[in-house]
């Protein structure tokens, strides 16, 4: 599938990639396409809708693997927050 991205669209995919927010272009181009399926979809629903179990963790489950997974252990210490 080819894309024609605007150059500014296109400068923020490879500065996005370059920072290390996505692993590929590919990855940033799925996680759009996920979100603005998922904002699509909300207009449809009412906002106070609530999911059965099953499906709400189904849709966790799916947007947990939709990120990047750390090489590194994740900084958790309360103290550098402030």
């Amino acid at each position: 599938m080819a894309t024609d991205l605007t150059p500014d669209n296109e400068h923020f995919v490879e500065e996005a990639v370059a920072d290390g927010h996505y692993d590929s272009e590919q990855d940033l181009i799925n996680e759009a396409v996920r979100l603005l399926r998922n904002e699509m979809s909300q207009e449809k629903e009412p906002e106070n809708a609530m999911l059965p179990a099953d499906q709400w963790e189904a849709e966790l489950k799916e947007w947990a693997g939709s990120h990047s997974k750390l090489n590194h252990p994740a900084d958790d210490d309360r103290l550098n927050l402030y």
